[in-house]
């Protein structure tokens, strides 16, 4: 979880903004770079490894795996590693991620005691 934060909040910050309000469409990888892992767009901070140069730091690499014949991003920090749905540049990371619940016999509907 606290792997999840550390990025959120480095990816916020980033600036999204191009210099002088440009018309010009900021490039998704950087050069010599891998763009994709699988159907997702991988733009920088964030990068494929292990090329250093593609990714801001280590928060940021992302690993991407064969999993069933599809390649797949997932986070490299942090254990488990979380599987990265998708990356957009305003700002948005997107990962899958284990819901747990339980019940401790309580109906559908009833609220839980203040």
């Amino acid at each position: 979880m606290q792997l999840l934060i550390n990025v959120l909040i480095i990816f916020l910050l980033w600036d999204t903004s191009t210099e002088a309000s440009t018309n010009q469409e900021r490039p998704i990888a950087r050069p010599n770079c891998q763009q994709l892992c699988g159907d997702v767009n991988i733009p920088y901070p964030f990068g494929i490894g292990p090329n250093k140069d593609c990714y801001i730091d280590k928060w940021f690499e992302i690993e991407c795996h064969n999993h069933s014949g599809r390649h797949k991003p997932f986070l490299s920090q942090g254990k488990p590693k979380l599987e990265v749905l998708e990356i957009s540049i305003d700002g948005t990371l997107r990962v899958k991620t284990a819901v747990h619940s339980f019940n401790e016999g309580r109906k559908a509907g009833q609220l839980w005691p203040i």
